[in-house]
């Protein structure tokens, strides 16, 4: 399969940027002919892996008419069969550049709609009605969405996949001893954004 995963901004290491990071580390083991387009400081780690599965896109106005006719482009050239976008603005672009491609876009949504800015309030609404399916990272906001939207197109949770391999220690420690919590004692933990 082949996939464009278009995100408007590359700035920080956050949840997306990190899965984004794996997925496209470990592409060929899954099979997936991953193409990224973006822009902001994470591209040298895009390029470092496939300097040729990256699309630079800088997006100086709201809508971007350089920015459509770029993914249409790579649509065409590429044979790509998915588009996956991360936020309102990117939906924006892929959409009108999807149209007449036969190109299905693949929504993920992050977070609740009420931190939205303006333009993006206006937007989500319409689009995500009309993208072939929408992801979300959880349950409850899956049904957030559902209800608000009246959405009847494919709906489905993925949660964040990890890359086990960044999990790997040289060395064996023992974190209850260095948090000084007894060995009888259940120690629960969670791991947020985190990057080697």
């Amino acid at each position: 399969m082949r996939v464009i995963h278009y995100l408007d901004t590359l700035v920080g290491i956050g949840g997306t940027e990190v899965i984004l990071l794996d997925l496209y580390r470990n592409a060929k083991n899954e099979c997936l002919d991953v193409t990224v387009a973006g822009q902001g400081t994470l591209v040298k780690e895009y390029v470092k892996f496939n300097p040729r599965r990256f699309i630079e896109c800088r997006r100086l106005l709201p809508i971007d008419l350089r920015i459509i006719f770029i993914l249409r482009r790579t649509i065409r050239q590429k044979n790509i069969g998915v588009i996956h976008v991360h936020n309102a603005v990117a939906a924006v672009h892929a959409y009108i550049a999807s149209l007449f491609a036969g190109t299905k876009i693949v929504f993920s949504h992050h977070n609740f709609d009420s931190l939205d800015n303006f333009k993006d309030r206006l937007v989500r609404p319409y689009l995500t009605r009309r993208v072939h399916a929408n992801v979300y990272s959880c349950r409850g906001l899956m049904e957030y969405y559902r209800q608000k939207y009246h959405l009847l197109n494919i709906n489905l949770v993925i949660s964040g996949k990890v890359d086990f391999k960044r999990l790997k220690i040289a060395e064996r420690s023992d974190l209850k001893k260095e948090l000084n919590v007894g060995a009888d004692s259940i120690l629960l933990g969670m791991v947020g954004n985190f990057h080697t």
